[in-house]
């Protein structure tokens, strides 16, 4: 796993995928997940994160002593993912009655992601497992 980056700076980039991955993690949630999800991001919570083609893993600690493990699982393709190609998941006790929304570690793992595109925009095709990106 790899610790998550911060960006910095008033030019990044990915500045566009970063906000569209955040308009999904607000597509994603209802406003008090997103709220409390958006905060553990921002605060440091979010330990690990692995960019993966198809997959995106993070560890963000919560309330309890162990770290859940969230995983944002897409459909291989290019450019920003729409919500239905995601499958989300979550080791918590939310993820089970979710109700059809991401739970608040799901939002953290997204809005960290967003942080990396921000930093890395080729990241998405990395996580899209987009191989016409590799051809260019």
């Amino acid at each position: 796993m790899t610790r998550p980056r911060k960006p910095f700076g008033s030019t990044q980039p990915g500045r566009l995928p970063a906000t569209m991955v955040k308009v999904l993690a607000a597509e994603l949630s209802d406003p008090s997940r997103h709220r409390k999800g958006k905060q553990y991001a921002n605060d440091g919570s979010v330990l690990d994160i692995i960019i993966e083609p198809g997959i995106v893993t993070c560890e963000i600690q919560g309330s309890r002593s162990m770290p859940y493990v969230a995983s944002i699982e897409v459909l291989p393709g290019s450019g920003m993912p729409l919500r239905r190609d995601l499958t989300c998941s979550c080791s918590c006790p939310d993820d089970d009655n979710w109700g059809g929304h991401a739970c608040k570690h799901v939002v953290a793992a997204l809005y960290t992601l967003s942080n990396e595109f921000l930093i890395e925009p080729e990241l998405l095709d990395v996580w899209r497992n987009n191989s016409d990106s590799d051809s260019d």
